[in-house]
């Protein structure tokens, strides 16, 4: 994972983090790397098979072109797309109009970063 600083965008580089894994060890290494933020990713990595990787990267490619790769695809991999700690610290920074890092500094500091998934 990238340092976390104030003016860090984590979800743009967890982005291009799991659009370069091409293969799913290459997936669950990136993942493994972002367990911080993204460990509910991670836990579905862990049990993709090869043919689920195989639909993961045919929805994902989709999804980047702009185009919706379905419900099923949604509810199978929208955390490995957006992972739920992730999502909730963006939208904070969102609703206060700051970057992703200051928003996790912030939350980490005042000891009410969003739980971490199981």
């Amino acid at each position: 994972m990238t340092p976390i600083t104030y003016l860090s965008e984590q979800p743009a580089d967890f982005s291009k983090a799991i659009d370069g894994a091409e293969t799913l060890e290459e997936l669950r290494t990136v993942l493994a790397d972002w367990r911080e933020l993204a460990g509910d990713a991670e836990k579905i990595a862990l049990a993709m098979t090869p043919k689920d990787f195989t639909e993961f990267r045919k929805g994902l490619k989709k999804e980047r072109g702009g185009e919706f790769a379905g419900e099923k695809f949604a509810e199978k991999y929208s955390a490995v797309l957006l992972p739920e700690v992730m999502f909730k610290i963006s939208m904070k920074a969102y609703d206060y109009k700051v970057p992703f890092g200051l928003m996790y500094i912030r939350l980490k500091e005042a000891g009410i970063l969003p739980e971490l998934p199981e």
